[in-house]
């Protein structure tokens, strides 16, 4: 029979075994080694962290029943900026309209480069003669522009002289491309592309408008999603003319320009068939938003009511680009449970109201609301990995 003492000496010698063997594995040709231990990220937002940079584009129709949702927009700026300056975030904003497209169509040199440059105005002129009136003369503006708000709403009250055959689409990837605007755009910045419009989108291969071909079917009564229809006049078959561009097709484009999850499309448009017809009382023409809808949900952008409160709608735009802008992707898969996580050493909740969130499908958490980071915050993101790094 064994003594205590020989049991500690043949435990103590199974240690030193396991140890060697540990040790040896760990030295194979292979150089493989794991360990289940906590990891930990850390992530200094600093302005040269690509989340803390955003470039803001807004597409503002410029047909004729626009003017009321102009001034909406552009006095209910503040509810939309207030958190981009609280917060102290690098940004960049310019304007573009919904006809800015027809600079593709045009053999007017000078009036493509006019129709495709951000806008510090509205624009007028003819020939070789191109100008706005009025003029803030800061084309893009940023964080640091003098009488931020009045310089928007110059930029952003485009009148409504422009086209009604409105293609957003089409006109933000005209201005995203053109070289003039290169001024906009900065390496690793979130995108956010706003869409203000009071119709559809109907981008085509053309420079003749198709879609007033198709309106004879449709009624105050039209539904957001479209039943079949047979004759071939009526709105549902629109959607389905091979000369209207896809929206796969603008998606790729914005993956291009700002890389897969960093850019956001979020609309304020006709949501119904309610606030169409609201809006029809007054000025007909109006049109459901469903492409604007559509690509906000492809890109995880936020959808407004043309008919809603602009204060409310605006910060809603605004928390949204915020979260989005504010997310990174962790290093290694978590355990969910183990996540802990400090601003400024400030212990932050898990919380999709205020606090952080995790999408295990994409590593990623990201913020909300008033959890939000600052600029220059420190980030200390403490888990144990759910595998072993092998």
């Amino acid at each position: 029979m064994k003594t205590k003492t020989q049991f500690k000496k043949i435990g103590r010698k199974t240690m030193v075994v396991l140890a060697a063997s540990l040790s040896l594995m760990a030295c194979d040709k292979t150089n493989r080694s794991f360990s289940l231990l906590s990891d930990a990220a850390t992530f200094q937002q600093t302005p040269t962290v690509v989340q803390q940079k955003i470039d803001v584009l807004w597409v503002v129709d410029n047909s004729g029943s626009m003017a009321s949702s102009q001034a909406n927009l552009t006095a209910s700026f503040g509810s939309f900026i207030s958190r981009f300056q609280s917060l102290n975030y690098d940004f960049h904003m310019a304007v573009t309209t919904t006809d800015a497209y027809r600079g593709d169509f045009s053999t007017n040199v000078d009036f493509q480069n006019a129709a495709r440059r951000f806008r510090s105005g509205p624009l007028f002129g003819s020939g070789s003669t191109f100008y706005y009136s009025p003029d803030s003369q800061v084309p893009v503006l940023s964080n640091l522009t003098p009488n931020l708000t009045n310089t928007f709403i110059t930029n952003a009250t485009q009148g409504v002289n422009g086209s009604g055959d409105e293609r957003a689409f089409a006109s933000l990837q005209a201005a995203l491309s053109y070289s003039g605007n290169s001024d906009f755009r900065r390496p690793g910045a979130f995108l956010a592309v706003i869409i203000l419009s009071d119709e559809d989108d109907y981008s085509v291969n053309t420079s003749t408008a198709v879609a007033d071909t198709y309106f004879r079917g449709e009624t105050n009564a039209d539904p957001v999603v479209l039943p079949f229809s047979s004759d071939p006049t009526d709105i549902y078959n629109l959607y389905l003319d091979s000369r209207l561009y896809p929206l796969a097709g603008y998606k790729t484009f914005l993956d291009g320009v700002a890389g897969a999850g960093l850019y956001s499309v979020s609309t304020i448009s006709v949501m119904d068939t309610t606030c169409k017809t609201t809006l029809n009382a007054q000025t007909p023409g109006r049109r459901i938003g469903r492409r604007y809808m559509q690509l906000a949900d492809m890109t995880n952008g936020a959808k407004t009511s043309l008919c809603g409160d602009f204060g409310q709608s605006l910060q809603m735009i605004s928390d949204k680009i915020l979260e989005l802008s504010s997310s990174f992707k962790l290093n290694r898969e978590p355990v969910v449970s183990s996540i802990t996580i400090f601003v400024d050493g400030v212990l932050v909740p898990q919380s999709a109201t205020e606090g952080w969130t995790y999408d295990s499908s994409t590593m990623t958490v990201t913020f909300h609301n008033s959890a939000v980071p600052k600029q220059g915050a420190a980030i200390k993101v403490s888990f144990d990995p759910a595998k072993p790094n092998i």
